[in-house]
């Protein structure tokens, strides 16, 4: 007998094999006491998050893993805690969310949000004098 099917025919013939000094078998044992007691799966796969305390730059940027994401302006200098996933950055001032960005893998020194190096700032937007 090989032992795929040796493994195959003790799996299933301990899961129905009587108990010795109690009722009933496994099997019957999970029917009764675990199953009734299980739960669906929750819909959402639980997220893996880094927290990190920093402080906010004087451009409005926090780095986080030297990529740069923006807060609000009124933010400069204070300190935030960075909570970042595989997918999301969140940046919170005292436990309340002041800015989320999409986590960026993108060359280090860079702002996520233009592809801008660190030394070149922000693109900002030309307007044309008529």
């Amino acid at each position: 007998m090989s032992s795929m099917s040796r493994s195959a025919s003790y799996s299933s013939g301990s899961t129905s094999a009587r108990f010795k000094k109690l009722e009933g078998c496994r099997r019957s044992a999970f029917e009764m006491l675990d199953k009734p007691a299980m739960r669906p799966l929750p819909a959402h796969r639980y997220q893996i998050a880094k927290w990190r305390e920093v402080k906010v730059n004087i451009d409005d940027r926090v780095d986080y893993e030297h990529r740069l994401d923006s807060v609000p302006y009124t933010m400069v200098g204070a300190e935030v805690e960075i909570r970042a996933t595989a997918t999301s950055i969140e940046i919170l001032h005292k436990s309340e969310r002041v800015a989320s960005h999409v986590r960026s893998y993108g060359p280090k020194g860079t702002y996520p949000s233009c592809g801008a190096r660190r030394d070149e700032g922000p693109k900002r937007q030309q307007t044309r004098d008529a």
